[in-house]
Order: structure tokens, then C-alpha cells, then sequence
């Protein structure tokens, strides 16, 4: 995606196929390297953020007359590591903030004309896993089936 003749050519050949253009899902992007502050090159910065945060914004950008013909939307997705400080420092949570910035931002242009935008900060799987396991143990602590009412001494 970090190539404009590849993001433009990709609009247009689904433009063709399929007519219109309903819904931008932007979901790629890097992670590493994850370094000291101290060790982070320039190149790896740049690499990280024209792939996570340039590649977006262009995207976006060029898909904007497709999306208005079918008064569409843009979702973008980010993390929820956007929002919290990172030690080490990593490129990466300053171009999924950003990312998230610019989402906001697209909302209140893109907005009046029809466009919807928006952004999902996903929580890692695992995560997911453990919160689903909590409720399932509550759940079952609750359920009547799992409580023992008889007086025995099983």
C-alpha cells in the first residue's frame, strides 16, 4: 500500500468489478522494529509511518469520489495502543494516534457530504480471551445450577 500506482490501480480495478465502492476497510500495517528511542533509525520511522499513517491518508484520499457515488464509508483499523505510552517508544503507537487523529478529523469533513468515518481500536485476542473467561466464571457462580442449596455435606 505504500505505492500510489498500487492504491490507485487497486480502486480502480474494484471500481470495474464491482461497480462502487461502499466501504474502505484500512487494515494494514507494521510493528517493528520495537527499539529503544535511541535505536530507532530513520528509515525504520519512515517505513513505519508511510505504511501505517501516509498509505492511509492517500488511500483515503483517492477513494473519497468512489465513496460520495454511494455516500459510503471509511473504517480504519487501529489499536488500542494508540492511546497508551509505550516503553520502548515505538513509531508504531505514534502512527496509529495519529491515525486515530486523522479519523476524527475526516468525520467532520467527510461528514456533510454523506461520508462516515471511523476507527476501531481493537483489544489484543488474548485479552478478549481472559475478559470472556472472567464473565464465563461469574456467569456460572450466579447460575443457580452451580450454587449448592441442599444441607448435606457434599
Amino acid at each position: 500500500m505504500t505505492d500510489s500506482a498500487v492504491r490507485e490501480k487497486a480502486l480502480v480495478d474494484i471500481h470495474q468489478a464491482f461497480g462502487r465502492l461502499d466501504v474502505l476497510v484500512i487494515n494494514h500495517g507494521v510493528l517493528s522494529p520495537i527499539l529503544p528511542f535511541s535505536d530507532i533509525s530513520e528509515q525504520d520511522y519512515d517505513r513505519i509511518m508511510d505504511t501505517n499513517l501516509k498509505s492511509a491518508f492517500f488511500l483515503i484520499q483517492k477513494a473519497v469520489p468512489y465513496l460520495e457515488q454511494s455516500r459510503g464509508c471509511v473504517v480504519c483499523n487501529s489499536s488500542l495502543f494508540s492511546g497508551l505510552p509505550g516503553n520502548p517508544i515505538n513509531p508504531y503507537y505514534l502512527s496509529k494516534a495519529a491515525m486515530d487523529h486523522m479519523v476524527c478529523c475526516l468525520a467532520l469533513e467527510l461528514g456533510p457530504k454523506g461520508l462516515r468515518c471511523c476507527c476501531c481500536c481493537r483489544l489484543p485476542l488474548l485479552l478478549l480471551i481472559i475478559i470472556g473467561i472472567i464473565i464465563l466464571m461469574v456467569m456460572m457462580m450466579i447460575d443457580n445450577d452451580y450454587v449448592d442449596d441442599d444441607d448435606d455435606d457434599d
